[in-house]
């Protein structure tokens, strides 16, 4: 029989863009970033997400079309539709590209053209599908890096972009058309025109890294046996920052928006308690070192601002 495992509940849509058919919007580290939060939501002594397709879906390569990404969001909309006590995932890593002349924010799968209106995913059309997603609890976390910030160093505008567009990290406008609906909470790996840096040794981003560890219960509290929304949170503010200034001498700020109570995404690893409580106060230092709270139902504070689901940002 197989192991339905320990979070049965938990659906996951996972897309690392990688190679692309324009060689100049490839990352091929976002494939390693993908598969390395695949393993962690897998393992049967970490995430407990049942071990198959039907719970987990990676998209990578030439599977990450736009045609591709939004079959995927058709599927967790089924699934959903068939139960809407599901928590639901949804994870991109690749670039994202602001095109001036519309002011529109676009996502690059893997068969993007130079024509980046035509070809690539508006977030729009990416927002619509997230909200047909009927699950009480969903996660939306954008990696969208911008294009300079990876290993491989790539001019913003280099041939294979548009002259009309600028590479960027997801905008905060971008993020208040993902979080319409209730039951929503929205990652974005860096701010503005921010970079999305790798670690060093360029096995995968620092962002990733770190969410991996966060998933895997690194900041969750001893005894207790699930990874929150408000343990994610608190581990990357306090690690994503320090680490690319520690290794690159560079800003990278974690956003997130919410419209949700704190949910669980995954069951916690299964760690030794002496580990547990040694890094819940090393992460409890740097949460007050970054000034990051969970405050409850959709409110969130991040270095003095407060997002709220129905709420303005405020200083």
């Amino acid at each position: 029989m197989r192991d339905k495992g320990l979070f049965s509940a938990g659906y996951a849509l996972l897309i690392g863009v990688g190679e692309t058919t324009d060689p100049d919007w490839s990352l091929p580290s976002t494939v390693t970033d993908v598969m390395a939060l695949r393993d962690v939501l897998v393992d049967p002594a970490g995430g407990g997400y049942p071990n198959d397709p039907n719970h987990v879906k990676v998209l990578w390569d030439s599977t990450a079309t736009r045609r591709g990404i939004l079959e995927g969001l058709i599927w967790l909309e089924g699934v959903a539709k068939q139960d809407s006590e599901i928590t639901a995932l949804v994870h991109f890593s690749g670039h994202g590209r602001l095109v001036d002349d519309e002011g529109e924010y676009y996502l690059i799968p893997h068969d993007t053209g130079k024509d980046i209106p035509r070809t690539a995913l508006d977030i729009r059309a990416f927002a619509v599908h997230l909200r047909r997603i009927r699950a009480r609890r969903l996660l939306v976390i954008l990696d969208s890096c911008y294009s300079g910030g990876w290993v491989s160093s790539r001019s913003a505008g280099g041939t294979g972009t548009s002259a009309n567009s600028v590479a960027a990290a997801l905008p905060e406008p971008a993020i208040h058309i993902l979080k319409h609906g209730s039951g929503r909470v929205i990652f974005a790996s860096s701010s503005g025109r921010q970079k999305s840096w790798q670690r060093p040794d360029g096995s995968m981003g620092i962002y990733t890294h770190r969410l991996v560890e966060a998933l895997r219960g690194t900041a969750t509290p001893a005894g207790e046996t699930a990874v929150r929304v408000s343990h994610l949170m608190q581990h990357l503010a306090a690690t994503v920052p320090a680490d690319a200034q520690a290794f690159h001498g560079a800003e990278q700020i974690p956003q997130f928006d919410m419209a949700s109570e704190d949910f669980a995404v995954a069951a916690r690893a299964a760690v030794q308690e002496s580990e547990v409580r040694r890094r819940s106060r090393r992460q409890e230092a740097g949460t007050r070192s970054t000034g990051v709270c969970f405050t409850g139902k959709g409110n969130v504070s991040i270095r003095g601002d407060v997002v709220g689901g129905d709420q303005e940002k405020r200083r």
